[in-house]
């Protein structure tokens, strides 16, 4: 019984190191608006060492045409105002995502389309 114990132990510590590592992908904001042109989220987000980040955005045309792009910033506040960390335009009614390694402070995201052209949005922030 001994013996067969032994294998066993040996066994699952081999099959441990064979099991490749399980990605954890935690969600730090999602967001969900009607009828936006111009907007930035209510919720941040702080970053306390360097990470990628992925923005999945989801965009729905309302008054606007099909040519119209949506810019999706992601804002880092600075001390006074805030700086452009990333941004990715969409054009019309799509889906997508971008990626950006984050360092140290605190974000958000702000949502631009010109002239006041209309879309839903929705989103998240995940990393």
């Amino acid at each position: 019984m001994e013996k067969y114990m032994k294998k066993v132990a040996y066994s699952l510590l081999v099959l441990s190191f064979l099991i490749p590592a399980v990605a954890h992908v935690a969600t730090d904001i999602t967001y969900k608006r009607y009828g936006i042109w111009s907007w930035s989220s209510v919720s941040d987000w702080s970053v306390s060492s360097t990470k990628k980040y992925k923005v999945t955005h989801k965009q729905i045309r309302t008054t606007a045409t099909s040519s119209t792009s949506m810019t999706v910033y992601i804002k880092k506040k600075e001390f006074v105002g805030s700086s452009t960390a990333a941004s990715s335009s969409f054009k019309g009614s799509t889906n997508g995502s971008f990626s950006v390694n984050l360092g140290k402070g605190t974000y958000y995201l702000r949502f631009e389309a010109p002239k006041a052209l209309k879309f839903d949005i929705s989103g998240s922030v995940t990393h």
